[in-house]
Order: C-alpha cells, then sequence, then structure tokens
C-alpha cells in the first residue's frame, strides 16, 4: 500500500509536465471527485487543473454518455476484488473544445491502511488516431466484405492444392452447391479433365509469375451441366504465411451460347448469301438470253416484213382495181403495225442491255405548252 502523497509527488514531477500520460487522483466517492491532476492536462485536453482539483468539473460529466455505464460497471467490478489496479475498455473523454477523444485508462486500487479502497489513480493515454484508424479498416473491411459477398461475378479463396477455403455467393449460385458441399470439394471436381493440360499451365505461371488468366474454360454444375467462364486470379499469402489462389470467376455462358447462336446464324446467312448470288446469276444469264432472243427475233421478223411491205407497195401501185387496192391498203398497214410492234420490241431488248440511243428530233412547240 503506497501513500497517497507518494502518487501526487510523482504526477507533479518533470515526468509528467509535458508527456503525453495524463494522470488523474480520484477519490472513492459519490461522482469521483478529483483530487488532484497532472499539468499536462492543459496541454492535451485544454483544461485548467484547477477546474478540477476545485470541483467546478466533474470527470463524469466528460464522459460520453454512451461509454459512461460502462466506465462504471468496469470500476464497480474491479472494486469488488482484491486487484490493485485494472485496465478500462476504451472510452471517449470530451476535451474542453468539445471533441470527445479515445482513451486508454488503465487504473490503480489505492486502499487505506484497513484495506478499504481510498482512491483511484488514472493514467490515460490518447488514443484517438489508433481507434479512428482501427474504426477505418473496419469500415474498409467491411466493404470488401460487402463487395465480396455482393459481388455479381464469383470470387473463391484456393489452396494452391485446389481445396476451396472461401467463396461468394455468386460463385454457389453459379456452380448450384451450398457452403457445406463446396467444403468437400476441390478445384479439380469441379472442372473438366479436358481442361487438365492448360490448368497446369495457367498454375505454373501463376507459381512463375504471381497471377494468371483471364482465360475461357468450363466448370461442371451440380446437376451435370457445363458453364461458360471467364477466369484469372492472384496469389497470396494467408495469414499463416501459407500461398494461396485469388480466383475471379465470371460467368459467361449466355454470352457463349449467344456468339455460338451468331456464328450459326453467320454460317447460314453467307450460305443464303451463295445460294442468292447464284439465282441472281442465273436471273441475269436468263435476262441476256431474253434479251439477245428478242433482238434476233427482231431482226428475223424485220427483214421479211420489210419485203412484205415492198411487194404491196409495188402491187397496190400496179391494181386497177379499186376494191383489191383497197385490200392492199389494210395489209400494208397492218404491216406497218407489225412493223412498228417489232422495233418497240427491239427497244425494250436495247433499254435491257443499255444500248439504247436518243436522237433529237423537232417538235411542235404547241405541245410543249
Amino acid at each position: 500500500m503506497k501513500n497517497i502523497d507518494l502518487y501526487k509527488d510523482m504526477i507533479h514531477s518533470p515526468l509528467f509536465l509535458d508527456g503525453p500520460i495524463v494522470i488523474f487522483i480520484w477519490k472513492n466517492e459519490e461522482a469521483w471527485p478529483v483530487e488532484d491532476v497532472s499539468s499536462n492536462i492543459t496541454n492535451m485536453y485544454g483544461y485548467d487543473p484547477a477546474q478540477y482539483t476545485t470541483q467546478e468539473l466533474s470527470y463524469a460529466d466528460q464522459i460520453h454518455p454512451d461509454d459512461l455505464a460502462q466506465v462504471f460497471s468496469e470500476v464497480t467490478l474491479a472494486s469488488k476484488g482484491e486487484k490493485d489496479s485494472f485496465s478500462h475498455k476504451p472510452y471517449r473523454y470530451r476535451a474542453k473544445s468539445g471533441a470527445y477523444h479515445w482513451v486508454s485508462d488503465n487504473t490503480t486500487i489505492v486502499r487505506n491502511k484497513e484495506g478499504a479502497i481510498s482512491h483511484y489513480i488514472g493514467y490515460l493515454t490518447d488514443i484517438t488516431e489508433h481507434v479512428e484508424t482501427q474504426n477505418l479498416l473496419k469500415q474498409k473491411e467491411k466493404a470488401l466484405q460487402n463487395l465480396f459477398e455482393l459481388s455479381p461475378v464469383g470470387i473463391a479463396l484456393n489452396k494452391l492444392s485446389g481445396e476451396f477455403l472461401e467463396l461468394n455467393s455468386a460463385l454457389h449460385t453459379m456452380c448450384g452447391y451450398t457452403c457445406e458441399e463446396f467444403k468437400n470439394l476441390s478445384y479439380w471436381d469441379i472442372t473438366p479433365r479436358s481442361y487438365e493440360e492448360e490448368e497446369l499451365k495457367q498454375l505454373e505461371k501463376l507459381k512463375k509469375q504471381g497471377s494468371y488468366g483471364p482465360y475461357k474454360k468450363e466448370y461442371i454444375h451440380k446437376d451435370g451441366h457445363r458453364i461458360h467462364v471467364l477466369l484469372s486470379g492472384v496469389k497470396i499469402k494467408n495469414d499463416a504465411g501459407g500461398e494461396c489462389i485469388w480466383s475471379i470467376v465470371e460467368d459467361i455462358t449466355e454470352l457463349t451460347n449467344s456468339y455460338e447462336m451468331l456464328q450459326v446464324h453467320n454460317e447460314k446467312f453467307q450460305e443464303l448469301n451463295i445460294q442468292l448470288q447464284k439465282e441472281k446469276e442465273h436471273a441475269e444469264f436468263t435476262n441476256k438470253s431474253k434479251s439477245r432472243f428478242l433482238a434476233n427475233m427482231s431482226h428475223e421478223i424485220r427483214t421479211p416484213m420489210n419485203a412484205i411491205l415492198g411487194f404491196v407497195d409495188i402491187l397496190q401501185k400496179s391494181e386497177v382495181d379499186e376494191k383489191r387496192k383497197e385490200h392492199f391498203s389494210y395489209i400494208r398497214n397492218s404491216s406497218q403495225l407489225l412493223l412498228s410492234i417489232v422495233n418497240d420490241i427491239l427497244d425494250i431488248s436495247k433499254i435491257e442491255s443499255g444500248k439504247l440511243s436518243i436522237a433529237p428530233t423537232a417538235t411542235d412547240s404547241k405541245y410543249m405548252q
């Protein structure tokens, strides 16, 4: 048992004038009145020590309301035993500025000659930066965990030998196995044997370069059907110092099926295009044959028609009988009409072959109005 005056001498020594640890001496009375406090509280938290020693401030009032019950419970529990010291869980202490600081409070229990607790000596260390860093790390860890669980792509942690250590919901859904079932599976259990050679190449690449992929492969679903995936990964160290593989697995089954279907449609389109080209060539050949036939027929018909017209003219001029002359006129007009039709057919064949020529001809101006 140390005399309380020894503690008072200690907190006013040069060691605690500017140091990072603030020392409080509380009486074991209601509301824990402060009997003494090291002067570095001014630099640390902005208070004048006299504000506490004159009871202007109560230490309990400076503890965050959400932490007060915890601190009170820890003091009460420690005071019931025979401990000479105890440590609080970190709690928040309010500085003069109003800002709360996280503190680590290691407390020594001082007893009188009768063994009753007379004072508590608290050693307060500001751990705000440490706690905030830890909280930030926890937030990042939670964010990463959420990213892991909610990611739309499969994520898995495997041993180099293939056993699954951890995997997310997307991979469960993708492969159809439950978490418990995956614990009894290896990477090789869901990989078709036809990929074994490629897998060993990728594993060797991983060992040498620290990463592998991305490359396309297949997984075997629980019900037996194949899943097309795009796989990549990196080698990492686990907590025990061993090597593991973080893998990213993207289901590209729908995309692959769509691509294959597109390929089938493309092949059919090419076949149809070839067939259409053949039919086009056949149609062009038929059309050219028709044009040649029409042109030849037109020429063949025009030759005798010209002869008919010539002889009709001769016969009509030498004919004396008016009735017969009239008959020759009918023949001549009909022959000219037929010749005109033949010429039109010949013009059509010229248009189709691109050989029609247009000559300028005088026109009565009244038709131009």
